[in-house]
């Protein structure tokens, strides 16, 4: 498979192991993820893999860390076009903002990730946004 591209499979890997229960499974594929990113030096597969390593971080308890390398996967995901993932960083983000007690913080991010969903016609995603924004209380525009 193409250098970026495993990126990416490392990166749902890795969120589909935290889904299952199995955070060292998890953390292996974001490291996976992280190598590929840094062995093929490509923005696309950046975004990934700092999105996996947010989900990872967040799932352990880690949001200050978290929320920083889903900024970083927000930066390098938005420079690639990549909008579905930028918004998936997003809602990580809001996610480690919340836990922070930054609930307007999360907010601004769960209201760009809903923006975003809704633009690329991602349904799922942007239900989940928008239950994000329920539960700070916000209107969902």
């Amino acid at each position: 498979m193409a250098g970026g591209w495993r990126a990416h499979y490392f990166d749902l890997l890795a969120r589909s192991q935290l889904q299952a229960g199995q955070p060292a499974a998890g953390a292996r594929a974001a490291g996976h993820a992280q190598a590929v990113a840094e062995a093929t030096g490509l923005r696309s597969a950046h975004g990934w893999a700092e999105g996996a390593a947010a989900a990872v971080a967040n799932d352990s308890g880690d949001f200050a860390t978290a929320a920083a390398h889903a900024d970083e996967s927000i930066a390098e995901c938005e420079d690639s076009g990549m909008v579905i993932e930028a918004g998936m960083s997003r809602m990580i983000r809001g996610h480690a903002l919340t836990k922070t007690g930054d609930t307007a913080g999360a907010a601004t991010e769960f209201e760009r990730a809903h923006a975003a969903f809704d633009r690329q016609k991602g349904d799922p995603l942007r239900l989940a946004a928008e239950r994000e924004l329920r539960r700070l209380c916000r209107p969902i525009l």
